[in-house]
């Protein structure tokens, strides 16, 4: 807002008009200035639990059972953004797609991490950013069941028996920069960079870090 008009915001909050109820929705709280937060009446709205998005995902939008629970755990049970998700066109459901893209990182295969490449920037940059995003969330609930916080886990039958093989070949080692490589190049994509570009870049981040060995304590 020009400071003008958030002058007068401030005054409008300060003494409303007659019979007026003004409510104000944030995802970030923290965000707002003291002055506003000080004149609210503060109502904490939590997420759907995952298994009632997953449910409203299929009863009401009609999205296929295993895909409506991987968007709700991946949103955490966010419907808003299980359905932006839901809506980014993938002809190839995220965890096959995960787990040919780690086969082709794992053994550097040059001609599928380019197959790859095409095939992830054919998704659009939400769809793009949808699968970096469902990257990470793996890459998390790797690390999570390394360490036996089993409560926490968040994945669906067919999740748990992939990362049953493959989240060996994460560890303290690796799984930072991981992290950090995967957030690098949903920032790209969010910036407008070339697709093709950001995966194979990423590709061979990743299969580097892949071929990293956990250090013994």
């Amino acid at each position: 807002m020009r400071v003008d008009t958030a002058n007068k915001f401030l005054k409008l909050m300060e003494e409303p008009t007659d019979k007026t109820v003004m409510l104000f929705v944030t995802e970030h709280p923290d965000r707002l200035l003291a002055t506003i937060r000080s004149r609210v009446q503060r109502i904490h709205v939590p997420n759907l639990s995952v298994e009632e998005a997953a449910a409203g995902l299929v009863q009401r939008w009609g999205i296929d059972g295993d895909l409506a629970a991987s968007l709700a755990h991946v949103s955490d049970g966010n419907l808003a953004r299980a359905l932006r998700m839901a809506k980014s066109g993938q002809d190839q459901p995220d965890l096959e797609r995960f787990s040919a893209w780690m086969r082709a990182c794992w053994a550097r295969d040059g001609r599928a991490m380019v197959e790859g490449s095409e095939s992830f920037a054919s998704l659009g940059r939400e769809g793009q950013k949808r699968f970096l995003h469902y990257a990470l969330h793996l890459v998390r609930q790797s690390i999570v069941g390394h360490y036996g916080a089993a409560e926490l886990v968040r994945l669906t039958p067919a999740e748990q028996g992939f990362l049953q093989k493959f989240s060996k070949f994460i560890h303290h080692d690796n799984v930072l920069a991981l992290r950090e490589a995967l957030e690098e190049a949903y920032s790209d994509v969010a910036g407008n960079v070339n697709g093709k570009l950001v995966f194979v870049d990423l590709s061979l981040r990743v299969h580097r870090l892949l071929r990293t060995p956990a250090s013994v304590d």
